[in-house]
């Protein structure tokens, strides 16, 4: 096999000047030592530019620069797919020890091996609601920085110091501080930073990336009672049919009896999802203020699970939490 490195350095060497030649080759250590797995397709793809750079020291060094962005943004693209699935198998186990551990609780009656089975289907099917709240969580992070940066004016992001000047709010993104503590800061400032809308728009994403969140929790509910239902727990036909549309295999509706419905909430609670609700408590006889609350009485449990089913029954929510995850374009980066 040729190797390409060498036929670049000789091909330099024949064409341009000592220090030419230098600031070329440190250019291309810098790119091996940071970006490139395969080097000799790489070196072949950089003798490739040379030749179409007419040999010319000037214009190979500015199509180098371009290479180097792309390859920039070819890196962070793949660091994000190594953390995602990282984050996919961590947040898996998680919820595997959490909801084998509520299961032994709940479904005493159950076997061993029944229990683990179980355990396992819950864990598979709501993991993809779990990574989208960490998806929606990153982005709400996202657009907190992006209203706090727009007061900054035209403020260089070097300037910032993870620090917003004018507001003093913490940049709260970890995915814009790594960015921010890594090289390509202009190149993040166009792709990243400068875009329209206001800040009251902004505002009412963020409201609206909370709600998506609170559907996340309706998905993982009926996902929970669809796993007991394929595991032949939750086996009682409901005639009339119901509004929560759980089908067994063979298309009939399900009941889901009271005392399932807690064993629902407190699996789900287990996970680590939030089951917090809104309400309106009474202050004195004609005014009430809205606060939140978890579900702690029996009575309260069932109820929100059975209404979260109902809810869910409802929903077309896209659920491509990857694809979320991978906006390049958008938020993400």
């Amino acid at each position: 096999m040729e190797n390409y490195k060498e036929k670049l350095f000789q091909l330099l060497e024949q064409h341009l000047k000592d220090k030419e030649q230098a600031d070329i080759k440190k250019i291309c250590v810098m790119i091996e030592d940071k970006y490139i797995t395969d080097l000799n397709e790489h070196y072949k793809s950089i003798y490739s530019l040379f030749q179409d750079s007419n040999y010319s020291y000037m214009e190979f060094k500015l199509n180098l620069s371009k290479r180097i962005l792309l390859l920039q943004y070819r890196n962070a693209i793949v660091m994000r797919q190594r953390a995602w699935e990282g984050e996919e198998e961590k947040r898996f186990q998680e919820s595997l020890n959490r909801v084998e551990e509520q299961i032994q609780k709940s479904f005493k009656e159950l076997s061993e091996t029944e229990q683990i089975a179980l355990a396992f289907s819950i864990a598979e099917k709501t993991l993809k609601f779990k990574m989208q709240m960490f998806v929606i969580d990153e982005k709400i992070a996202v657009l907190g920085d992006k209203i706090s940066i727009m007061s900054i004016g035209t403020q260089p992001i070097k300037q910032i110091d993870l620090l917003c000047q004018v507001t003093k709010e913490k940049i709260a993104s970890k995915t814009v501080i790594d960015l921010l503590q890594k090289e390509f800061f202009e190149y993040i400032q166009i792709r990243r930073f400068q875009f329209g809308g206001d800040k009251n728009e902004l505002k009412k994403e963020i409201k609206q990336l909370k709600i998506e969140k609170k559907h996340q929790v309706s998905l993982a509910i009926r996902s929970v009672v669809e796993s007991l239902v394929s595991k032949g727990i939750l086996t009682q036909i409901a005639p009339k049919g119901n509004s929560y549309k759980i089908m067994n295999a063979n298309g009939e509706c399900i009941e889901l009896p009271n005392t399932m419905a807690i064993k629902v909430y407190d699996i789900v609670k287990a996970l680590g999802f939030d089951t917090s609700f809104k309400r309106h408590k009474k202050l004195a006889n004609t005014t009430y203020e809205k606060d939140y609350q978890t579900p702690d009485l029996d009575e309260e449990k069932k109820d929100y699970v059975k209404d979260r089913l109902k809810r869910s029954a409802e929903l077309n929510i896209n659920t491509e939490e990857k694809e979320f995850f991978f906006d390049y374009h958008g938020h993400i980066l």
